[in-house]
């Protein structure tokens, strides 16, 4: 398994074919989200969204998503926050 850590928003954190087993949210100084997508950014094509209420709280959920060539897209709100993606 790998993982990536994220602090930026993007159309294609991740490219290439891959599978999100796990994500993990870290809020920064202040409240995080953070929502996971098809990085077509096609209307409805996202597949989890997150939220840590309060300053270095964290929320996590296991996945078992296939992402395929378009990439994973993340958007992230919130300062500073920090998404790990862990993946195969």
């Amino acid at each position: 398994m790998t993982f990536k850590k994220i602090t930026d928003s993007g159309d294609d954190v991740i490219s290439g074919i891959k599978r999100i087993v796990n994500v993990r949210l870290v809020a920064g100084s202040d409240a995080a989200t953070a929502v996971l997508f098809d990085g077509t950014q096609v209307a409805g094509s996202d597949f989890c969204k997150l939220s840590a209420p309060e300053a270095a709280y964290s929320d996590s959920e296991i996945l078992d998503v296939p992402v395929g060539a378009t990439g994973l897209g993340v958007t992230l709100g919130g300062s500073s926050p920090i998404l790990y993606v862990y993946y195969e």
